[in-house]
């Protein structure tokens, strides 16, 4: 499935694997002049190529190495044979997706990505007509960067942002770190945030604010009670309640509890 829209000189390619009339997961890659920002998931390889159809692309830039993100880098480099840029700690598992440990079900929603040839991302990145600033973001993984255009106000915030009150996190996601990259995206002048999963989202930087706020907030929580002596599990049944259904999907690799227990580890 894929679907392609405009915001201004923008191009949004939304896509995701349909099971049915269902898509599980929805991913996004975006289009500045001739650079392409992520290339989203191998399952929608073919109708993602049949949209670049026409299109000049010059250069691909991932924000991090998850197989929702560099999907389509192989097929795009092989149609269009352009370089692919990303930071330093993601250029293994880019140039060998192999190494990459996928669950059973990031096996069936967005498939193992094929190899392709990358190169490490500088401090900007320059487009025809936009300048972007690489901004290195973890926590969501250690490889994680956003480009930041302060002329237009735009953050390409990868999977940095998700929403304001995101409760599921990935097992191997750091709380603290990530906290730490939204302090930062919090400060700059950001309109509008293209999120890979939420798409165009607007008033950026009060989303930001917001995320941050929540997230502060659930961190002191979290440690309170620990501090308390109540357990990771009373701890997230009583702030979050039940586990949903993206724990039973996922296998519990993503979670409620894996949120507290991330805050817990990075508070001792």
């Amino acid at each position: 499935m894929i679907q392609v829209s405009k915001q201004g000189p923008v191009s949004i390619f939304r896509m995701g694997r349909s099971i049915g009339p269902w898509v599980p997961y929805i991913t996004h890659a975006f289009l500045v002049d001739s650079t392409l920002i992520d290339t989203g998931t191998t399952s929608a390889e073919k109708e993602f190529l049949n949209a670049l159809a026409g299109e000049n692309i010059r250069q691909v830039v991932n924000t991090h190495h998850h197989e929702d993100h560099i999907g389509n880098n192989h097929a795009v480099q092989e149609r269009f044979s352009v370089p692919i840029y990303a930071h330093e700690k993601a250029l293994p598992f880019i140039s060998d997706p192999r190494t990459i440990p996928l669950k059973l079900y990031q096996h069936a929603v967005w498939k193992r990505p094929a190899a392709s040839e990358v190169k490490q991302l500088k401090g900007t990145i320059k487009t025809e007509n936009f300048t972007f600033q690489i901004l290195h973001t973890p926590g969501h993984c250690p490889d994680h960067v956003c480009l930041y255009e302060p002329d237009r106000k735009w953050l390409f915030a990868g999977d940095v942002y998700l929403g304001v009150k995101v409760i599921n996190t990935r097992a191997d996601e750091k709380f603290n770190d990530l906290l730490s990259s939204i302090s930062i995206l919090k400060d700059l002048d950001i309109d509008t945030i293209f999120c890979s999963l939420k798409g165009v989202v607007n008033n950026g930087r009060e989303k930001l604010k917001a995320k941050y706020d929540f997230m502060d907030t659930t961190r002191k929580k979290i440690l309170s009670e620990y501090a308390r002596g109540n357990s990771s599990a009373s701890i997230r049944k009583k702030l979050f309640g039940y586990e949903d259904w993206m724990h039973y999907i996922t296998g519990g690799h993503f979670s409620k509890q894996k949120l507290v227990d991330s805050v817990i580890e990075s508070g001792k």
